[in-house]
């Protein structure tokens, strides 16, 4: 495998890869990050980049609990069985570009934020699943309107993930978000940069679902100065509150050639979050468990429409 290796780049033609969703006050995140690598994959198998998908359509009709959670194997298996209809952000409602735009609007997610508003605090309900197009403007109805896949299926272990990212496109994936309560600044919540290590004090605050686009190399946001304990070890320990000054460092400009590996991720909190809605994990030790449900699906060549 590549040491480093960016979805994004790989398939430039396709946008979707690199678009950045907003779940808003809702827990969709198992239906946009599922969703969302199902575009990407489409649009890699079929050519078709104009394409997108509705996050909407899954959260409401794929097997789960809408806002209030679900997993993404639900998600693919939908994909494979029933189809997924077009649906763009929430701006896009009226404009008869798509089908089931989402629901709801973008709201600041964890951040001072001066574009958006602060989310509302408590989840929105599902809306109920509906076999019509949301958008009253779009000509074309709901079941013709379906994209599928041929196939839906889970992967294991750090090299076959890799193996398929680099095959068909970006996976889903779960993982526990660890941090504090209330958040300090080595929370997930408040990641700003660098590859993500949980501190040895953390404890689980829920789960998450997300999109993994790549990897590569790099440092911790707290970094080992003596270059001879190591990052991870600066990164867990700092977020414990055990940070030798001697040792470590915690600052926005870590050395240029890191050695930590990381998966590249896709969040679904808006382009504010992260490093422009993105994050690094550490990769290759099932890091929260980012390495352990983790889904694809892929297209027999002569299905795509």
């Amino acid at each position: 495998m590549p040491d480093e290796f960016d979805a994004r780049n790989q398939w430039p033609q396709c946008p979707s890869i690199g678009r950045i969703r907003d779940q808003s006050e809702c827990g969709s995140c198992w239906a946009i990050s599922a969703t969302e690598a199902f575009n990407d994959r489409y649009c890699i198998s079929s050519g078709n980049s104009d394409i997108t998908l509705s996050a909407a359509d899954t959260m409401e009709c794929a097997s789960g609990s809408g806002c209030g959670g679900g997993q993404p194997a639900n998600a693919w298996s939908f994909f494979a069985s029933e189809g997924v209809v077009t649906g763009g952000a929430y701006e896009t409602m009226g404009s008869g570009q798509t089908c089931k735009p989402y629901p709801f609007a973008e709201c600041s997610h964890h951040v001072e934020s001066a574009k958006y508003p602060a989310c509302p605090g408590s989840d929105y309900p599902t809306p109920q699943c509906s076999s019509t197009c949301t958008d009253s403007a779009y000509t074309k109805d709901y079941s013709s309107d379906k994209i599928r896949t041929s196939s839906a299926y889970s992967l294991l272990e750090e090299s076959s993930i890799q193996a398929e990212i680099m095959s068909r496109g970006p996976t889903t994936a779960v993982f526990s978000v660890m941090g504090t309560y209330p958040l300090n600044e080595y929370s997930f919540p408040m990641y700003k940069h660098g590859v993500y290590v949980h501190g040895g004090n953390d404890m689980i605050l829920g789960g998450h679902a997300v999109k993994i686009i790549g990897w590569g190399l790099g440092h911790t946001a707290c970094y080992d100065i003596t270059k001879s304990i190591g990052d991870v070890w600066c990164a867990s320990n700092c977020a414990s509150g055990n940070c030798p000054p001697t040792m470590c460092r915690c600052d926005d400009s870590p050395p240029d050639q890191g050695t930590v590996p990381y998966w590249l991720v896709v969040n679904s909190w808006n382009e504010e979050w992260g490093e422009g809605g993105t994050f690094k994990i550490l990769r290759g030790a099932n890091e929260c468990g980012i390495e352990t449900n983790v889904y694809g699906g892929a297209f027999d060549e002569d299905v795509v429409v």
